[in-house]
């Protein structure tokens, strides 16, 4: 009786993964498609020659440095900008692609903090001159 039940039980989970794993394979799949393709992207955005200058973390956690010579449909080739060697990079081996320039968040922030400094110095030279007007200097 009590091998029954294990039979059962082991028969249970054996299909339980059986079904399940492909599921979650596709899903890894479909994510690791998606991240390729957003990295293609950000390469070809970046364009090919000298001033494409990026940076790439790859998935292992190292940085390479120079600019794009070459795109590929599965690889693309990054030139260190002094000594010229060249460095091979597939797609998916890429964590993140970093230009040289600063990033559109990055330049409203700035933007932002400009217009703030600017209003604050219009509202001091304001009060300055509202107190000068009605005599509400401090003696």
């Amino acid at each position: 009786m009590l091998n029954t039940k294990s039979f059962i039980v082991a028969l249970a989970i054996s299909l339980l993964q059986v079904t399940v794993r492909p599921v979650f394979a596709a899903s890894q799949d479909k994510d690791q498609t998606q991240k390729v393709a957003k990295v293609k992207a950000d390469v070809a955005k970046r364009g090919v020659g000298q001033k494409a200058y990026v940076k790439v973390k790859l998935l292992n956690n190292t940085e390479i440095k120079g600019f794009v010579s070459q795109a590929g449909e599965d690889d693309f080739i990054v030139a260190d900008s002094k000594s010229g060697a060249k460095t091979t990079i597939a797609y998916h081996e890429v964590s993140k692609v970093q230009g040289k320039w600063l990033s559109l968040g990055v330049k409203i922030a700035i933007g932002v903090g400009i217009l703030a400094a600017a209003i604050g110095v219009v509202i001091f030279a304001a009060s300055k001159s509202l107190d000068d007007s009605f005599g509400l200097q401090q003696r």
